[in-house]
């Protein structure tokens, strides 16, 4: 019963930020202008190894309020994205990429952008892919735009091979194992008496000749 309350909670709090935002846009009679967001909402997709979307986990992340927008800065991106990490024993979830979805459209060009069918314009100017290793800055959007405003992680599931137990061998000397001995055979090869007194006779005979020259 107990978690069911605290499940409501956050539903609760989303359709209460929804009604404000409606009661903002009945009664502004005015140009809406753009504001900087203190946190943006942030999903994280998890796909297994056959490309599938395994899990998707949605959470608000705080944003530091800079000029003209908002910034994650890249120590808690990266804080983010190792605690958002599943490893099992069968597998893991590796990072794989950070999408920025931003539409910080002013509300004078809002007719506009809602009458075009460039997709490919709408995409390159408002989704972009980020570097995990750097900061991120959300620019400020009309509040309308702040729901949509998403940031995106994906995380690929890797399969994890199981190790194999290491068998360390000791460097020092078993004084209980007797040492192996090693014998070399030595063959001697003996020539026979004739062919010795034959050089013997040849190296006289040559002595021979060198004193009669």
């Amino acid at each position: 019963m107990q978690s069911e309350l605290n499940n409501m909670v956050p539903l609760e709090n989303e359709l209460n930020k929804q009604w404000d935002e409606e009661r903002r846009l009945l009664n502004n009679h005015e140009v809406i202008q753009q504001e900087s967001m203190h946190s943006i909402q942030a999903k994280f997709f998890y796909l297994n190894t056959h490309q599938y979307i395994e899990n998707i986990v949605c959470e608000p992340i705080s944003l530091q309020i800079s000029e003209h927008g908002s910034t994650l800065s890249k120590e808690k991106l990266i804080q983010i994205i190792e605690q958002k990490k599943i490893k099992t024993k069968q597998s893991k979830y590796q990072f794989l990429d950070l999408i920025l979805c931003n539409f910080d459209t002013p509300s004078t060009s809002i007719y506009s952008f809602s009458k075009t069918q460039d997709i490919r314009n709408i995409v390159s100017n408002h989704i972009k892919k980020l570097n995990p290793l750097e900061d991120v800055f959300i620019g400020s959007s009309i509040f309308p735009f702040h729901q949509i405003n998403n940031l995106y992680f994906f995380f690929e599931e890797h399969s994890v091979e199981e190790e194999k137990p290491m068998i360390l061998k000791s460097i020092l000397k078993d004084t209980n194992k007797k040492p192996i001995k090693h014998t070399k055979k030595v063959r001697i090869v003996l020539q026979p008496k004739k062919e010795i007194k034959n050089v013997r006779k040849n190296k006289l005979t040559k002595k021979r000749k060198t004193i009669i020259s």
